[in-house]
């Protein structure tokens, strides 16, 4: 259920600027009309790195329900505590090689110079 939401605030969020564009008579410049559209794969990058910065997300909006059915949740933070102490606050995320549309391999950097390796789909 949760792709379905993300999947319709992406579309709802593209149908609202469009009649945005279309009722201003298509008068947005080309950087305006950059900045207002939002890739959700670099959207979700940005949350996995604040993610491993403070620790502070609901698991659930980035892990497969899958995955938490197996690993508590006391477990999830001892090892995002671990990951903080060990290799400092994140950095920043760049996109490695695309696996697919909605799918991406990336590397998260590390204020103690760590490089994480982060597979990610939306």
């Amino acid at each position: 259920m949760p792709l379905l939401i993300r999947f319709n605030e992406y579309f709802f969020t593209r149908i609202l600027l469009t009649f945005a564009f279309v009722s201003m008579g298509g008068a947005f410049p080309a950087d305006v009309m950059a900045q207002l559209q939002v890739d959700p794969i670099q959207k979700r990058l940005n949350e996995v790195c604040d993610f491993l910065s403070t620790g502070k997300l609901e698991y659930a909006t980035i892990l497969s329900a899958d995955f938490r059915s197996k690993v508590t949740e006391e477990q999830l933070q001892s090892v995002v505590q671990a990951i903080g102490t060990q290799c400092g606050a994140c950095t920043g995320i760049k996109i490695t090689s695309k696996i697919s549309e909605f799918a991406v391999k990336a590397n998260a950097t590390t204020k103690n110079n760590f490089v994480i390796p982060i597979t990610l789909s939306v």
